[in-house]
């Protein structure tokens, strides 16, 4: 999980039911293997991630047991030129 895990992990929107339509096409692409990342966003202030983009293939891998792939967008340090600067 790109060096999410156990880490907290907050979403401005609430999560859809299990059973859902959208989130039932996205288990789909979970047992295919073809789920795209989810997009988080590391805040420094509240010391966690939160879900700009996926929160369906959130409760999609879920309920299907596995652990999301996950793009986290950090800001940079000064003069630094690693992608990985900042960020957990």
């Amino acid at each position: 999980m790109n060096r999410v895990q156990r880490q907290r992990i907050i979403g401005d929107a609430p999560l859809s039911n299990p059973d859902a339509a959208r989130v039932k096409a996205w288990r789909g692409l979970v047992r295919e293997g073809c789920l795209p990342p989810v997009l988080l966003r590391w805040i420094s202030g509240l010391k966690c991630c939160v879900v700009l983009d996926g929160h369906d293939r959130i409760v999609a891998v879920q309920a299907e047991r596995v652990a999301p792939q996950v793009r986290i967008l950090a800001r940079a340090r000064p003069g630094s030129t690693k992608a990985n600067a900042a960020g957990p």
